[in-house]
């Protein structure tokens, strides 16, 4: 579940499109992506960094399909994202392999409520950054001294055929320079949110808990598998670690992850509408 931070080759990692440091700041046939590997972050099965060599003839599709991630239950935010994600979906957390902070689209496994039967998302809902910035994912270089923009090669969204290119007349296409953005925003706020995570754990607010949700036909889908805040243990934490807390920026992010979880009734109500059309 967790998104790791993956390392390029270090033969191609010259070659590769590089970022600076984060600054503040016709439908065509997809089908579902196959699980990845153990070490490739959700959704992405073969990243490679984008060299203009290689990929100078390569494009991400015009219309967007979401089939890729029609079988994720969960899908990862940054904190920043928590004050709009928390209107839609319910909100856990990770803590292994890599701390981060997710939200529920599915309540039984592989199943993803906010992908329709076309590939669209859900008309209305909010669609988490790390969707928006798929195919692309933003690596360290072997180093550890630069981030480099990286493609997700084995994705049903990429293409030589028409769509949005990578590069035009051998320069970076505007395209490609806003996902070098997008990527780096969301590899910055990333950082953020881990931290925060790692210090939930550590000062031992985070539980596995069951998660239940009632449909409205009385049928009771329970899971666990994430992480929440134990409210009790965050009302009887000592002044200093609450202060401590809250001076991260944590505070508010917890408030609104235990806020989020009256959507589960949503996601109950979404399957209940999504079982009565099939």
């Amino acid at each position: 579940m967790a998104e790791k931070s993956a390392r390029p080759p270090a033969k191609t990692a010259a070659k590769s499109v590089p970022v600076a440091a984060p600054k503040p700041a016709a439908e065509a046939k997809v089908s579902a992506a196959p699980p990845p590997p153990a070490d490739m972050p959700p959704l992405y099965n073969r990243v490679r960094p984008i060299e203009p060599a290689r990929h100078k003839d390569w494009a991400v599709r015009d219309v967007r399909d979401f089939r890729f991630a029609a079988k994720t239950r969960a899908v990862p935010i940054t904190g920043a994202e928590f004050p709009v994600a928390a209107r839609e979906y319910p909100i856990v957390f990770v803590t292994k392999p890599t701390p981060m902070a997710a939200v529920l689209v599915g309540l039984r496994a592989d199943e993803n409520l906010y992908v329709g039967a076309d590939g669209a998302w859900r008309p209305g809902a909010y669609m988490p950054a790390y969707l928006r910035r798929y195919p692309f994912l933003i690596a360290q270089s072997n180093d550890g001294e630069r981030l480099i923009l990286c493609v997700d090669e084995g994705s049903p969204l990429v293409t030589k055929e028409g769509g949005m290119r990578f590069f035009e007349n051998g320069k970076k296409s505007t395209y490609l320079d806003r996902m070098l953005q997008l990527g780096a925003d969301i590899h910055r706020d990333q950082v953020r949110t881990a931290q925060i995570v790692k210090l939930l754990d550590e000062m031992g607010l985070l539980i596995e808990r069951r998660i239940e949700a009632k449909l409205s036909t009385g049928e009771t889908i329970g899971f666990q598998g994430f992480g929440i805040v134990d409210e009790r243990k965050l009302n009887e934490l000592p002044d200093d670690k609450f202060l401590a807390l809250r001076r991260t920026g944590g505070l508010g992010l917890v408030y609104l992850h235990l806020v989020s979880f009256a959507n589960l009734k949503n996601l109950g109500d979404i399957a209940v509408e999504r079982e009565k059309r099939a």
